[in-house]
């Protein structure tokens, strides 16, 4: 792809106070082909508007553009990303050296400011995000124009379905609003990092949390004698959290069978308590039996009917949104 526009902005209510960040891509005639959204917990307006640039170059850097157009209604974002401001504030100054080593990766990137009503839709996206720190049942993740009309201005941002699940599962694909986790002092070792074993426990808030939304939540499993324990485990460890850092976990539902019940993680900073880069973590999976209260296996299609097709729907949302689909 040689040309991609890309609009982005920030949301943060109370400043600082829940916030998102949003994000839509478009070909070099301004047709959007993708948009996303990533809820960031408690933070402020600038973080959140760094946050929603380096969200969007990084899907342009994967999708293999060369040239960018970045296009945001923040005065202050674009004349610091331009070098006409300089960043004075602490917290910014990891983000904006995060910014520059993406812009390094392109043969060019333009920083342009446009009116609050050609961003629109940016907007509208980035207080997704924001919702859905508070458990709204609002999706973050990219979606596809189905038609490919819709321009990137004030009516910009087509309504479509949600891409093809790819090879790799990244933190704009996710279609599901992640658990924000505030580091505790607790969580970490004597090297100042988060235990690995923790890891796991976040897999668990995730998957727990999942299942609530879409309406299977783990105590009505269990009040009807239906149990998840875990038969397998995996988690990859990309770079350590530590104490204070901002975390989110993306969770989705991978593979389901009557047997057994498999999902799928990704653990990401969205924000540094010691200035370090944001983004992944840690990824990984479980896979868990249904069994009874025995602890013997059995078909959960055959015994719960009613159950096995809610969990089928929520995974079947799950793969039509982007994630890691239902195999």
């Amino acid at each position: 792809m040689e040309h991609v526009i890309v609009y982005t902005d920030g949301a943060s209510r109370g400043n600082p106070g829940p916030a998102g960040a949003g994000w839509l891509l478009a070909d070099a005639e301004g047709r959007v082909f993708e948009e996303g959204w990533l809820p960031l917990g408690e933070t402020t307006n600038n973080v959140a508007e760094y946050q929603a640039v380096i969200a969007a170059l990084e899907r342009a850097r994967q999708l293999g553009a060369r040239r960018v157009t970045l296009r945001s209604d923040s005065e202050l974002l674009v004349q610091q990303l331009s070098g006409a401001y300089r960043v004075r504030a602490e917290r910014l100054l990891p983000l904006y050296r995060q910014v520059r080593r993406l812009v390094a990766s392109f043969e060019r990137v333009e920083f342009q400011q446009v009116p609050r009503q050609q961003n629109r839709r940016a907007d509208e996206l980035a207080n997704r995000g924001a919702d859905a720190n508070d458990g709204a049942p609002v999706a973050t993740g990219t979606n596809v124009a189905a038609d490919g009309a819709g321009g990137a201005g004030a009516d910009g941002g087509g309504s479509g379905t949600a891409g093809a699940p790819g090879a790799r599962w990244d933190f704009w694909r996710y279609v599901e609003p992640a658990v924000v986790l505030r580091v505790r002092y607790g969580e970490t070792d004597q090297m100042g990092v988060v235990y690995y074993a923790n890891y796991l426990d976040w897999f668990t808030e995730g998957r727990t949390e999942l299942m609530r939304r879409h309406g299977v939540p783990y105590r009505d499993l269990e009040a009807a004698g239906i149990f998840l324990p875990v038969g397998e485990v995996e988690c990859r460890y990309r770079r350590p959290a530590r104490y204070d850092d901002l975390v989110a976990v993306h969770t989705v539902i991978r593979h389901v069978t009557p047997a057994r019940l498999e999902f799928a993680y990704q653990i990401v900073r969205v924000e540094s308590a010691q200035n370090e880069e944001t983004g992944l973590l840690a990824e990984g999976r479980t896979v868990h039996a249904f069994v009874d209260r025995s602890g013997r296996p059995f078909n959960l299609q055959k015994r719960h009917p009613e159950l096995w097709q809610r969990i089928q729907a929520a995974a079947a949302r799950a793969a039509a949104g982007g994630g890691p689909g239902v195999q």
